[in-house]
């Protein structure tokens, strides 16, 4: 199942890399040249997580200690008989996998966080403690407030006193119950001039995706619930002229 191309050096294998859709590096460790592990710095300095392999018959502890710490992927030392090629294959395939896994990780993340940064609602990102892990830029549309000097910070903070118990209590609701993935709740947040502003947040658990933490899904109802209010009062007012 695996494509072989070779290269007689480090020069002619970063030539290679430069031509050929090369998904993972298996490299000798003495080479003209530039020995194994200066062709290691030289593919990371292409491509910081691209397998790499060290595959050698000058084995030493500082030899794997150096490889380690420059990024290598693997490290395995040339034994006698063909059962290592079977070990070597294996280990390849593993890199391979592992180095696309992450790859469609990272494209997945960055597709949320496209998704989220065009959101004209407050998207926010908490952890269990609901400390601020990330916030969508809509904050500063919205309520004023700088995203990044939030983060780091507690929902509390910015919540109305007479709504925080009400807050928690919904937010614990999705933390503490697995089957529970939604909760819904109004509540006011302060603004950066300290006026309030009122907020449906549907809070949910997203810490089995790449997210890893609870989503917060907030829209500003101020105006609906400044309607409310009014058709509250007017009602009041009739009922009293009756």
């Amino acid at each position: 199942a695996l494509t072989v191309h070779t290269a007689a050096s480090g020069a002619d294998g970063l030539e290679l890399l430069d031509s050929e859709p090369i998904h993972c590096v298996v490299s000798d460790y003495e080479m003209p040249g530039m020995n194994g592990l200066e062709f290691l710095a030289a593919v990371r300095e292409r491509d910081g997580d691209l397998p790499f392999i060290l595959f050698t018959g000058k084995g030493s502890e500082e030899i794997a200690s150096e490889a380690i710490t420059a990024g290598v992927t693997d490290y395995l030392q040339k034994e006698t008989g063909t059962e290592q090629y079977t070990v070597l294959a294996n280990r390849i395939e593993n890199a391979v996998e592992g180095y696309r896994s992450r790859r469609r990780l990272d494209e997945l993340r960055e597709g949320y966080r496209t998704l989220i940064e065009r959101s004209t609602d407050l998207i926010t990102v908490l952890d269990a403690d609901q400390t601020v892990r990330y916030q969508s830029p809509a904050l500063d549309v919205l309520l004023g407030h700088d995203q990044q000097v939030v983060i780091g910070t507690t929902v509390s903070e910015y919540l109305h006193p007479d709504d925080q118990a009400t807050v928690t209590g919904a937010f614990e609701t999705v933390v503490d119950d697995p089957d529970r993935e939604l909760a819904t709740v109004e509540h006011r947040v302060r603004s950066a001039d300290d006026s309030w502003h009122w907020f449906e947040s549907i809070i949910s658990d997203r810490t089995d995706t790449p997210i890893d933490g609870y989503v917060v899904n907030s829209r500003d109802v101020t105006e609906r619930k400044e309607r409310e209010r009014e058709l509250k009062r007017q009602n009041d007012l009739f009922s009293k002229t009756q």
